[in-house]
């Protein structure tokens, strides 16, 4: 950047030729000091070099649109070649990106790549659950008795417990989807035999909202003591929770967005197994059985996801190469040296 004190005092003279005549009888000694800056190359006299036959070979390529001109009064100040990206020579090709092009290149291709991982990663922790699930089927069902302990791995595992309902309380956990009918998933406590109070909860199943959610549905429980089978499992979530989770309500049936069984065993003084009960079909107090480890999509569906994104990311990085860039035939030096 150089400041070309001559040549900017020449054409502040002959800008302001004009004003002078039309404002004559109202001049003031000291006119307003105006400043042009002018960024740009100065060209020297006399014969050029190879050097500069480069640098005239790559001004060919500019395009006159990426120069701008930010007006501050009378003056203005030419920028653009500052932001110009030096091309790159690969054999007989020469790739020469602009620079908005390439800012917006270089955010959007890492952001597919990282969608494409994303879903990537999501596919393989779904693959995870179902191939626990599956090694689940190849072991003896866990039996529940009095102080039983339940650890991570036991997760999604076949389990019987003998014992009886708790028909004082049932939890009601909401928005949950069956057959495209919005409806709930039923939690009753259920005293293990030989204890005193409830140290389970069973996912009895699904039931329909009903004509008004301003009624909860009938719930009827079976009586005295049964034996039940089914799978381990935390409550489904729900992602995202607004207002207040209503752990210390005493009604019959409550009605939840969320169910986390370590806070309920807090607010309530239980000690209550970190898994739920989800019974199988036909047992005592079943309702319609809904239940699968991978609730929403399996698998397949995000490696579809990601094989689109990381699409989308190899479309967008041929574009960017092959748009900006050009066989280079030679014409750019013979301007030059005529």
């Amino acid at each position: 950047m150089r400041l070309d004190h001559a040549e900017c005092d020449q054409d502040h003279q002959e800008s302001e030729q004009p004003h002078r005549q039309a404002d004559a009888p109202g001049e003031r000694p000291q006119g307003t000091a105006r400043v042009a800056l002018v960024v740009d190359e100065v060209e020297q006299a006399g014969p050029k070099t190879g050097h500069d036959a480069d640098e005239n070979e790559n001004d060919d390529y500019l395009d006159p649109h990426d120069v701008k001109f930010l007006f501050c009064g009378r003056g203005s100040i030419a920028v653009g070649r500052c932001m110009k990206i030096p091309p790159i020579r690969l054999g007989p090709y020469r790739f020469a990106p602009g620079f908005w092009p390439s800012v917006a290149f270089a955010l959007v291709f890492p952001l597919l790549l990282g969608l494409g991982l994303w879903q990537t990663e999501r596919a393989g922790a779904k693959q995870e659950l179902l191939d626990r699930r599956a090694a689940s089927d190849a072991v003896a069902p866990l039996w529940l008795g009095r102080e039983a302990r339940l650890a991570e791995s036991d997760r999604y595992r076949a389990a019987e417990v003998r014992g009886r309902y708790l028909a004082g309380q049932q939890w009601l956990l909401d928005n949950r989807i069956f057959r495209g009918q919005a409806g709930y998933h039923v939690f009753t406590p259920f005293i293990l035999e030989g204890e005193q109070r409830p140290r389970l909860l069973v996912n009895r199943g699904w039931v329909a909202v009903g004509p008004s959610r301003d009624f909860l549905p009938l719930l009827p429980l079976p009586e005295g003591t049964v034996n039940l089978s089914g799978r381990l499992d935390r409550p489904a979530s729900v992602g995202l929770i607004l207002g207040e989770v209503p752990l210390q309500s005493v009604d019959d049936k409550v009605l939840l967005q969320a169910l986390d069984l370590a806070s309920l065993g807090a607010a309530r003084g239980l000690d209550l197994l970190p898994f739920a009960l989800v019974i199988d079909e036909g047992q005592a107090g079943a309702l319609q059985y809904d239940w699968s480890p991978v609730p929403e999509m399996g698998p397949e569906k995000h490696l579809g996801y990601a094989v689109q994104w990381f699409g989308l990311a190899v479309a967008l990085l041929i574009i960017y190469v092959g748009v900006n860039t050009r066989r280079d035939d030679g014409d750019g030096e013979n301007r030059v040296q005529a």
